[in-house]
C-alpha cells in the first residue's frame, strides 16, 4: 500500500461525502442482516438483500467486479501489479485447500458433538430454525448453495477488500491531514483495515447468531471472521496474490459452510454421527 498514494487521493476527495457514502457501505450489510435475518427470518433472501447493496455500491462507486481492473484503476500500490497467470492457478489449489479444511473441522465438531446435538445445540431444534429461515427444501438448497459458493466471495471480497478499505483508509489518512509524515498514514490506513475487518465479522454474527449459542457466536466465530478478514486483507495486498486468491479462499470456506448447513439440516451424516 502506497502512502502517498492514499494521502493523494484523500486531499482530492469529498471527504464529508466520502464519510457518509463509507459508513452506509461499512455498516450497510449489517443492517440489512438484521432487517431480514432477525424480522423477516429468511436466509436467502438476506443474501440477496445485501448481494445487491454490494453490487449496487461496487458500481456506482467507480469499481470493477474484476479485482484486476480494480488494481490498475486506483493505482493502490502492490494492487498496481497484476499477478502472473500461474497464481490464478495456485489461487485455486488454495480454494480447495480451504475447502478441505472446512469440511475437516465439521467432521471434528460433529465427532465431538454429543449424540443428537452439535457443539451443545439439539440438533432437531437446529432443523426447525433452519426451516423457519427458508432451509427447507434440498433442491433449492442445492441450487443456492452453488450460487453462495461461487458468486457470494466475488462480490464480498471485491466490496469489503477493495472498495470499502478504500474509502476507509481515505477517510483515515484525511484525518492525519495533508502534512502528517507517510508512517502515520500508514499506521492509520492499517487500522482501517483493522475496522473493516470487525465490520466484514459483524454482519455474519448476525445470522449466526440465530443459529448458536452466544458463547460460540461471540467466543469462536466472530474474532475467527475477524481474524480471517485481517489475513485476507493481507492476501489482497501482496502482487503475487491479490484479490484473486482471497476469492479462491472465501469459495472454498463458503462451499464448506454451504456443505456444514446442508447436513445440519438433512441429516446426511446422522448414520456415522449419530
Amino acid at each position: 500500500m502506497s502512502a502517498s498514494v492514499i494521502k493523494g487521493y484523500a486531499r482530492a476527495s469529498s471527504m464529508d461525502e466520502l464519510d457518509v457514502v463509507g459508513s452506509i457501505m461499512t455498516i450497510g450489510p449489517s443492517v440489512i442482516m438484521g432487517l431480514t435475518c432477525l424480522y423477516l427470518r429468511q436466509a436467502i433472501t438476506a443474501n440477496l438483500c445485501f448481494h445487491a447493496f454490494m453490487l449496487f455500491a461496487i458500481l456506482t462507486s467507480g469499481w470493477s467486479l474484476s479485482g484486476p481492473k480494480n488494481r490498475i484503476l486506483h493505482r493502490e500500490g502492490s494492487f498496481a501489479e497484476l499477478p502472473m497467470p500461474q497464481e490464478k492457478h495456485r489461487a485455486r489449489r488454495y480454494g480447495f485447500a480451504m475447502f478441505s479444511v472446512g469440511v475437516s473441522l465439521y467432521f471434528v465438531c460433529r465427532f465431538l458433538s454429543a449424540p443428537g446435538e452439535y457443539l451443545g445445540v439439539n440438533r432437531l431444534e437446529l432443523r426447525q430454525t433452519l426451516d423457519e429461515f427458508g432451509v427447507d427444501r434440498l433442491d433449492r438448497m442445492l441450487v443456492f448453495s452453488l450460487y453462495f459458493s461461487f458468486l457470494n466471495p466475488w462480490l464480498e471480497e471485491v466490496f469489503w477488500r477493495q472498495v470499502v478499505r478504500w474509502r476507509l483508509r481515505l477517510a483515515a489518512a484525511s484525518v492525519c491531514g495533508k502534512d502528517c509524515p507517510q508512517s502515520r498514514v500508514k499506521s492509520a490506513c492499517r487500522h482501517a483495515d483493522v475496522f473493516s475487518a470487525v465490520a466484514y465479522s459483524a454482519y455474519h454474527s448476525v445470522i449466526i447468531s440465530q443459529l448458536m449459542p452466544a458463547w460460540f457466536n461471540l467466543g469462536v466465530a466472530f474474532p475467527f471472521l475477524a481474524g480471517l478478514a485481517h489475513v485476507l486483507n493481507r492476501v489482497a495486498d501482496s502482487p503475487r496474490l491479490g484479490v484473486d486468491a482471497c476469492v479462491a479462499l472465501h469459495a472454498g470456506l463458503d462451499a464448506s459452510a454451504a456443505f456444514w448447513i446442508l447436513d445440519l439440516r438433512f441429516g446426511f451424516l446422522d448414520g456415522a454421527f449419530p
